[in-house]
């Protein structure tokens, strides 16, 4: 569906909860990784991350995007989403979900004023059970849920250099449709109107290529291409196949591409992530083992969804066209 501007990750067979020693900050697990990593994104297209503030510039309303100090800027928060995101995508993770009590707005051209709502067997799939107590998935284990801390802390990449933001054209941005993400069938509510009733997903969705154009159009600042934005990642606690998992979710180990801000399906938002010195802590020093290393790892453990990293690298290949 890259016609669309996006693509699908399929979803895993099955979500692995289990009990996840590791996922604690209270002593060092065996082995485990707690590391300092450099980390560099090279935007490869302009990026918009909004700041949600707009200016005034020749007469017109622009979308700020977000800075740091006077430098442009890519929010640690922003990265972090991303990252799970993907680290979802490639494990055998659940997907943080909260059923819609009622049926939700759409935007669509084919379905003007219509509503759509995930059948029962969707909305109540395992895939939505929030994971609890003691037994959770990866994701879960890795970046936390409600009362298990993240082992994982991204800082605020910012511009290496002093960079003015350009400014550019985009389709109207608006949140995604409920009904892209799965089959749907059309129909009638009680009230008469159009209800789409998405009975089958087609898997996690992530932008790739350039979606329709519209008429409706918006100006926005953006990081240009080129740009290099430095920052930080922090890990601890780590199994050498959770290390793996986050390098193959960084796009190291396999080698892709992310997607990062607004109008991602547009033209916007392809970065590479160069990793640069890893900092092993306590002790200091530096990482001996290699990425790749970690990376059999990962794909070694029983959490690795491996259609899921396949999709996603063949989504975001650094030879495949933004």
């Amino acid at each position: 569906m890259s016609d669309e501007g996006y693509e699908f990750v399929p979803l895993p067979d099955a979500v692995r909860r289990v009990d996840r020693p590791e996922a604690r900050h209270d002593r060092r697990a065996p082995e485990g990784v707690t590391a300092r990593l450099s980390v560099t994104l090279v935007a490869e297209q302009p990026v918009h991350v909004g700041s949600g503030f707009k200016a005034l510039r020749d007469g017109a309303i622009v979308r700020q995007c977000v800075t740091s100090s006077g430098r442009l800027c890519i929010p640690g928060s922003t990265l972090k989403g991303v990252l799970r995101a993907r680290f979802e995508s490639v494990t055998r993770s659940c997907a943080l979900f909260r059923e819609k009590d009622r049926p939700v707005k759409v935007r669509s051209s084919s379905y003007p004023n219509a509503k759509a709502v995930f059948t029962p067997n969707v909305s109540g799939a395992d895939l939505f059970r929030a994971c609890k107590g003691d037994r959770c998935c990866p994701a879960c284990a890795l970046f936390g849920r409600m009362s298990l801390r993240s082992r994982v802390l991204v800082s605020d990449l910012v511009a290496a250099a002093t960079v003015a933001a350009g400014i550019d054209l985009v389709a109207e941005m608006f949140s995604p449709n409920l009904h892209h993400v799965g089959e749907f069938t059309d129909g009638r509510d009680p009230r008469g109107d159009t209800l789409l009733t998405v009975h089958k997903l087609h898997g996690r969705k992530f932008a790739r290529g350039r979606g329709p154009e519209t008429d409706a159009r918006e100006r926005i600042e953006v990081i240009p291409a080129g740009t290099a934005l430095v920052g930080e990642v922090r890990v601890s606690n780590l199994t050498r196949a959770e290390y793996g998992g986050l390098l193959v979710a960084l796009g190291v180990a396999p080698m892709s591409r992310l997607k990062v801000g607004g109008a991602k399906g547009h033209g916007f938002g392809r970065v590479r992530v160069e990793l640069g010195g890893v900092s092993v802590h306590p002790g200091g020093g530096s990482l001996t083992t290699s990425p790749s290393e970690f990376e059999a790892a990962f794909f070694a453990s029983p959490d690795a969804w491996t259609k899921g990293v396949e999709a996603l690298v063949s989504i975001h290949a650094p030879e495949r066209a933004p």
